[in-house]
């Protein structure tokens, strides 16, 4: 149960342009165009796995285990 203060539609985590041009000028030393920000844009979070980081952070900062479901448990009959 999500307590009542808290939105289901607020944002935890952000990539903002600022995070892709210093990535771009430490890794590749290039200042990127506003083009080449919006070609990419979009694209970003094709490459990054919510579920693994999600999974990781509750169980590195909560302490919590993985569990395995049996089928009653996933709704399969």
């Amino acid at each position: 149960m999500v307590a009542k203060h808290l939105s289901l539609d607020r944002v935890i985590y952000s990539i903002n342009v600022a995070d892709v041009l210093e990535v771009a000028r430490s890794e590749f030393k290039v200042n990127l165009t506003a083009e080449q920000i919006k070609k990419i844009e979009d694209k970003i979070g094709d490459y990054f796995n919510w579920h693994e980081t999600i999974l990781m952070a509750l169980q590195v900062e909560l302490d919590l285990e993985s569990v395995e479901l049996g089928d009653d448990d996933v709704g399969v009959e």
